[in-house]
């Protein structure tokens, strides 16, 4: 009955980890593009249409700073 203790623990942890992140591995099996020797190639997450494009991180992180009065000058100076 020893011989058979650790498998039978294992399968169990196996079926909760699996029950527990059952929708994360899903989005993982959704983006997986390639499967090699040297692992798991995924894409992102986030599919954006290839006419739209993205503001720039650095953008994105200037824009936390802006404020209602500064972007209504702005606005009003490129008018």
């Amino acid at each position: 009955m020893q011989l058979l203790a650790w498998p039978v623990v294992v399968l169990i942890l196996g079926i909760i980890v699996i029950l527990v992140f059952k929708k994360p591995l899903e989005r993982l099996i959704d983006r997986t593009q390639k499967v090699g020797k040297g692992g798991l190639e995924a894409g992102s997450a986030i599919q954006t249409a290839p006419d739209q494009q993205r503001p720039s991180r650095g953008d994105e992180l200037l824009r936390q700073f802006d404020n209602a009065l500064l972007v209504k000058r702005e606005v009003d100076i490129r008018k």
